[in-house]
């Protein structure tokens, strides 16, 4: 389905099922889609819970936004007026990669109705960069003549499954403009440390997920003791398709321990 959403930030495509327990949204990564999040909707253990997916603007089916200079902000702002127009008075979240980013300017503006937070290896420091980087470092008219065809050519024989199959797949749906514009803010957020900050300091119950693969990453260290974190054996950054026989329960159970859970996540 499609909404519109005013402020200069047009249409928005949105997979939804409503249902009788707390709403749960999934924001998907840098030149992702909601199809990031397709096993969410055929999993028993969320049957209950209203499921929200949409594609951010410029990305997937969504159509791009009229700001010619769109930010992670704009993304945020994005999410806050969908779930504004369906009316969602609480919510978890749930984001991957950029919708990590995108997740947390959210919740900074939504407060306490957000209930939880799932950050699958969200971005959070300068290291967590490696699509955005590589195109941020193209000039914006270069990016749009020729790194987006070249970027995607890239990928598309990336060594890495998910990245070659699915991700080089749903980068080529993106605005070109937007997959630029929204590259560099998110290396200039990382970089900044804000982010991470952010993340530290939420007073709501949080997790950081990451692929058994990527189990060396550098923000783990700075996660290390404060942070809960959660292994997906057998996957690697696109944790949800590379096994989501492990990722979903290990979802389901964060999110059911937050609802019961009365104490923030430290």
């Amino acid at each position: 389905m499609r909404f519109g959403i005013g402020k200069g930030i047009g249409r928005m495509s949105v997979r939804m099922r409503s249902g009788s327990k707390p709403a749960i949204l999934l924001i998907h990564g840098f030149g992702c889609s909601k199809e990031s999040f397709t096993g969410i909707f055929r999993s028993p253990l969320f049957k209950g819970h209203t499921l929200i997916a949409p594609d951010l603007p410029g990305f997937g089916d969504s159509a791009p936004p009229k700001n010619k200079h769109p930010t992670l902000l704009l993304h945020a702002n994005a999410c806050l007026a969908l779930l504004n127009r369906l009316g969602i008075a609480k919510t978890h979240i749930v984001g991957h990669s950029m919708g990590g980013a995108v997740s947390l300017l959210l919740i900074r503006k939504i407060k306490s109705r957000a209930l939880s937070f799932s950050s699958l290896e969200g971005n959070l420091i300068a290291s967590d960069c490696t699509f955005s980087r590589a195109v941020a470092q193209y000039s914006a008219k270069g990016f749009k003549r020729a790194g987006f065809r070249e970027f995607r050519l890239l990928t598309a024989k990336d060594k890495d499954k998910s990245t070659r199959t699915y991700w080089s797949k749903t980068f080529g749906k993106s605005d070109a403009n937007t997959a630029y514009c929204s590259a560099k803010s998110l290396v200039k957020l990382s970089c900044s440390n804000k982010l991470l900050r952010m993340f530290l300091n939420l007073k709501i119950p949080k997790a950081y997920f990451y692929g058994q693969r990527n189990a060396g990453i550098e923000v783990l260290k700075c996660l290390k003791n404060r942070v809960r974190t959660r292994k997906i054996p057998a996957s690697g950054h696109f944790m949800m398709l590379d096994n989501h026989e492990s990722f979903y329960p290990q979802l389901y159970s964060f999110i059911e321990s937050s609802e019961d859970s009365h104490i923030p996540a430290k």
